[in-house]
């Protein structure tokens, strides 16, 4: 199904042992766009919780 109008770009890479979700754009529909933000975000928070309360768990934030 190819999609016209793309205004957010989602690439998922997955390899061994690693997965990279990039999120790029903004979406016209606020509802498509807070739920993206909203899903990145507790993405995000989980992770942040499981490297605070676990051991061998290190994450890093990058700003850019």
């Amino acid at each position: 199904m190819v999609k016209e109008n793309v205004q957010t770009n989602i690439t998922i890479t997955k390899g061994d042992g690693e997965m990279i979700i990039h999120v790029k754009g903004h979406h016209k529909d606020h509802v498509v766009c807070a739920g993206i933000s909203a899903i990145m975000e507790t993405c995000r928070l989980g992770l942040t919780a499981v490297s605070r309360t676990e051991e061998g768990v290190k994450i890093t934030e990058k700003e850019m």
